[in-house]
């Protein structure tokens, strides 16, 4: 599916999408796999662009298609589906599959085919310097742009690939651990037995310091240095002799245990070295290594993760949340709240509705809202149409209230809305069985006491906090 816009005249692409069958939906007919097709990609991938009361267009190559909503004969699934699409405005036109070529390509696109070609040459250089920053944008590293999906070896360039293969000869490990002078201290120490009269010293390296404070844990077999240890599984707790590896064969070793294992990730590298080998810093050098490892960057994403960041806010009405909550259908068909939240005081409000249009949506934030507690600094929301509407933005610019929203399918920006919502529903959830056909006679009765209750966060009441006083109650 290919979800368009029209901007300025000029038809842009907003978003592409596709997905697999799971193993019922290969057994469809052709037609009910046309049917899952439009509804997944507007009930499921572009809701978010779609719901809201705006009408959109939808193109299908699959005449039969444009009867699913009307005349066409139907089982309980597609019954279902057509419920699920019922609150959208769409109309279905039919064009050839010659002129659908958009969604087409999509399904066709072959790369191990198109890599084998031996008609392309230097089939990398011919892709635009633009082109390889949007594709790796979320994949940079310090010496350049590396393929985040490989198609096979022939991809990979040659100068990212290391071909060095460690020895497999054995080692006389007691002559390697002499050649570090820190373990050769501790060995000659424990031949004359005075381990435990050795005290730490301010000229002491850091690995001296590690080994003494793991020195009741220190054994020496066979002129060999090892460290006892147990290591605690799910089922149980297994004694280990851990060889101390000096450290000019750290590398050998990461090589060994990561490189020639298949490249896993730190955890199961760490299980590795553990089990076999210790020295100090041992869990550092390894993530060190396993980051820089240029195989599994060139294999692996490695997307560039923002840290993340506090939402504060100093004084009521800064900043104020906004979701809606769809519920089953109270009395009057009405289905949908709007939850409004403040996010210094931890106050709520939830407002019924018939629908989330955006006329509904505004005339709620005017008349139960924004005229009982003003205009607040800056409003957050989701991404939604009837949120993200003209409407809203120009009351907003209006009242010189700033519109923020959080990121595509990231709710969690708007955590205290979402908290509430999961609180919200449980309350009512508790109703007497007769009382919940009409939940939104309970709503603001509700509300009101979860905001006359101690918050966890802020160990006061959310109307003390924005009125000055504890409220008065009926006991």
């Amino acid at each position: 599916a290919v979800l368009y816009q029209i901007q300025n005249g000029v038809k842009r692409v907003i978003a592409y999408a596709s997905r697999s069958l799971n193993k019922s939906e290969m057994n469809y007919p052709v037609h009910k796999l046309e049917f899952l097709a439009l509804k997944w990609a507007v009930t499921d991938k572009f809701h978010d662009y779609l719901y809201g009361g705006n009408t959109f267009e939808v193109y299908t190559d699959n005449n039969p298609l444009t009867y699913v909503l009307s005349t066409a004969k139907l089982d309980a699934c597609s019954h279902r589906w057509v419920a699920r699409l019922a609150n959208y405005n769409f109309n279905i036109h039919y064009r050839s599959g010659i002129t659908n070529v958009d969604a087409d390509a999509l399904s066709r696109i072959q790369w191990p085919n198109i890599l084998s070609d031996p008609d392309i040459v230097d089939f990398d250089e011919s892709i635009s310097t633009q082109s390889v920053k949007a594709i790796c944008s979320s994949s940079m590293i310090s010496y350049g742009y590396c393929e985040t999906i490989c198609c096979g070896a022939a991809s990979l360039p040659s100068q990212f690939i290391d071909m060095s293969v460690s020895s497999s000869q054995p080692f006389d490990w007691s002559k390697e651990q002499n050649k570090c002078p820190e373990i050769k201290e501790i060995v000659g120490l424990i031949r004359k037995h005075r381990l435990y009269s050795r005290k730490l010293k301010k000229g002491d390296s850091s690995i001296t310091k590690a080994l003494l404070r793991i020195k009741g844990q220190l054994k020496l077999i066979k002129n060999v240095l090892y460290r006892k240890t147990i290591l605690e599984t799910k089922d149980e707790k297994k004694p280990r002799l851990q060889l101390i590896l000096p450290g000019h064969l750290t590398t050998k070793v990461l090589n060994g245990l990561h490189n020639q294992v298949g490249h896993q990730g730190i955890v199961r590298t760490l299980s590795l070295l553990r089990e076999r080998f210790y020295w100090p810093g041992m869990h550092r050098d390894a993530t060190h290594y396993i980051n820089k490892c240029q195989n599994c960057l060139k294999r692996k994403a490695t997307p560039d993760v923002a840290p993340l960041q506090p939402i504060i806010a100093n004084q009521p009405m800064e900043l104020v949340h906004m979701d809606f909550l769809s519920i089953e259908p109270s009395k009057g068909n009405i289905e949908n709240v709007l939850v409004i939240t403040d996010h210094f005081t931890r106050y709520a409000q939830a407002y019924p509705s018939k629908t989330q249009t955006v006329q509904a949506t505004a005339k709620l934030l005017w008349e139960n809202f924004i005229r009982h507690y003003g205009f607040p600094e800056k409003f957050l929301s989701d991404q939604g149409r009837n949120f993200e509407s003209e409407l809203i933005s120009e009351l907003c610019k209006l009242a010189k209230v700033e519109k923020v929203h959080t990121t595509p399918y990231h709710p969690m920006t708007n955590g205290q809305c979402e908290r509430f919502n999961s609180t919200l529903c449980n309350m009512l959830g508790t109703l007497p069985e007769k009382e919940k056909a009409d939940w939104k006679s309970h709503l603001s009765s509700m509300t009101h006491a979860y905001n006359c209750t101690k918050h966890p966060s802020t160990t006061y009441s959310p109307y003390y906090l924005m009125f000055g006083r504890q409220p008065r109650l009926p006991i």
